[in-house]
């Protein structure tokens, strides 16, 4: 803008302007928005699945040792009987 007095037509066009411009942060903060949105979604599918995984461990670590638990017990049962007998 110059040192000449405002007239119309330079205000319409520095709106122009600057309507132009907002127009264009505002599509790349939406090109931003949609960036970060698949992101938190992958970030979400991470969770979930390493939530899930998390929890099978558990399960099969309690497995193993409800198992290795039984198969112990149950040596030392059949010990106690062939021995007693």
């Amino acid at each position: 803008m110059s040192n000449s007095p405002a007239t119309l037509e330079t205000i319409a066009q520095d709106l122009a302007q600057f309507r132009q411009e907002v127009a264009q942060r505002l599509d790349k903060l939406e090109a931003t928005v949609d960036k970060l949105e698949q992101r938190v979604e992958n970030q979400d599918f991470k969770f979930e699945t390493f939530r899930q995984a998390t929890s099978d461990l558990v399960r099969l670590a309690t497995s193993l040792i409800a198992g290795a638990t039984i198969a112990i017990i149950g040596g030392v049962v059949l010990t106690i009987i062939t021995a007693g007998g």
